[in-house]
């Protein structure tokens, strides 16, 4: 990954020029693609390529160290690695670890990682875990490569665990998909639910092809967590049930500060299902606030560079038990804004 923040002397001009000029012998057709693929973003967004710069954006490229030295000309992929991260083999990024034993690892993903690649020059989760522990995955020998267990959505941060051994990949694969492994989630959202906590059950519906979830029936929110009301839905041959518990932590300034517990593990299903209650997450573009309930963002959402989750905890059977993520520093510097101090008794920065 390489970031260039935009400097008063290059405020102005075109993005791809600019993406050309530093990667010349990619091709335009090369850099629209990643420019559509998000391997290639604009202050953490999806771009297309005329945008005009401004001084202070940052343009934050996927690449490997490899592919960037190949399409910017430099000599090697050493050469650049020793500018960039001295301290690093391979050139990638280190990853953050908060829990690791012999057959598992659990990491703090950041915003803008993918977790598994989508296209072939991505860097994900999954190189960063082959690096980490010294293996290499293009080694076609190799029975078994490390992986992670679960995704996380491209910039939504926090808890993410990988399988270092076959027996851990599939032990945590089937923990997971028997619901054993209890996810908790953060988010910032406009407006504040009237109930402290409430539960969301919606037959959700993916389109493939956009990329995008809607809800089929009209979802409803419940106390009791009964699953009455989806049962008619149930029938639609496409929707898949979708069952959220959340719990408002704090509330200011026209936003509040959600904890998420998820029953089902659904594409979207926070971003989607709290939309389409009427809370949509602070800067999620796709399911926010303008597109899901017609009503202008809040001025504090101009400035923020993607929707507003996070993963804070997974509770793992075992001796892992439950590991944490941080709140990270942009949706730290959110709440401040907003006036939200929490955990209650938290010192401001």
């Amino acid at each position: 990954m390489r970031e260039f923040q935009i400097t008063k002397t290059d405020a102005g001009r075109r993005l791809d020029r600019y993406l050309s000029a530093i990667l010349p012998q990619a091709g335009s057709g090369f850099l629209y693609k990643m420019l559509r693929k998000k391997n290639i973003t604009l202050n953490g967004r999806k771009a297309s390529g005329p945008e005009l710069l401004s001084e202070g954006d940052v343009i934050t490229i996927w690449f490997s160290e490899d592919t960037f030295a190949k399409f910017s000309g430099r000599r090697s992929a050493a050469e650049e690695h020793s500018a960039a991260v001295p301290d690093r083999a391979g050139g990638m990024l280190p990853l953050k670890v908060l829990y690791e034993d012999d057959d598992i690892l659990v990491i703090d993903k950041p915003a803008g990682l993918l977790s598994q690649k989508a296209a072939s020059n991505d860097v994900s989760v999954n190189e960063l875990l082959a690096e980490h522990l010294g293996t290499d995955r293009n080694d076609a020998s190799q029975a078994f490569r490390p992986a992670a267990c679960h995704r996380l959505d491209r910039n939504t941060t926090g808890v993410l665990v990988c399988g270092k051994s076959y027996r851990g990949l599939k032990e945590m694969t089937e923990l997971i998909r028997t619901r054993e492994v209890k996810k908790e989630y953060l988010c910032l959202v406009r407006g504040c639910p009237e109930a402290q906590k409430f539960t969301l059950r919606d037959m959700l519906v993916k389109d493939e092809t956009a990329n995008t979830v809607h809800v089929e029936s009209s979802g409803t929110c419940l106390a009791s967590g009964s699953a009455e009301d989806t049962a008619a839905a149930a029938s639609h041959a496409e929707a898949k049930e979708a069952v959220l518990s959340a719990e408002v932590l704090a509330s200011a300034g026209g936003v509040s500060l959600l904890k998420v517990l998820l029953e089902t593990g659904r594409s979207h299903q926070i971003r989607v299902q709290l939309a389409h209650a009427g809370y949509p997450l602070l800067g999620d573009i796709k399911y926010g606030a303008e597109k899901m309930c017609g009503v202008k963002a809040l001025p504090m959402e101009k400035k923020i560079r993607r929707p507003m989750l996070h993963a804070y905890a997974l509770t793992i059977p075992g001796p892992a038990g439950t590991v944490t993520a941080p709140v990270p520093s942009d949706m730290r510097k959110i709440m401040k804004g907003a006036g939200i101090l929490w955990p209650p008794g938290t010192a401001e920065d």
